[in-house]
């Protein structure tokens, strides 16, 4: 089951930050200037937002796999363990 909690972050932190930076390409070779389509800098905005939630899901779900354990039984040291000893922690 935390292998699909896993798999489930990653899709949602991948499709929000496509959209985060798909939507001011968009805008770019369209043509459109960002003033005139408000909408779509509020669009980009909640899915930067959204994409920066998901990629925290993301990352305590790895952890939580890394430490073999639930992702709602992660607490303070196990992901302070995990970040000190993995390359994860330095990013």
């Amino acid at each position: 089951m935390e292998e699909a909690g896993l798999i489930a972050a990653r899709v949602a932190a991948y499709a929000t930050l496509m959209l985060a930076a798909g939507i001011p390409l968009y805008l770019i070779v369209s043509g459109r200037k960002a003033s005139e389509e408000s909408g779509a800098c509020r669009m980009a905005g909640l899915a930067a937002l959204a994409g920066a939630a998901a990629s925290l899901w993301w990352v305590l779900a790895s952890i939580a796999a890394m430490a073999a354990i639930p992702l709602l039984q992660l607490d303070r040291p196990i992901i302070q363990a995990v970040l000190d000893a993995t390359p994860l922690g330095g990013v």
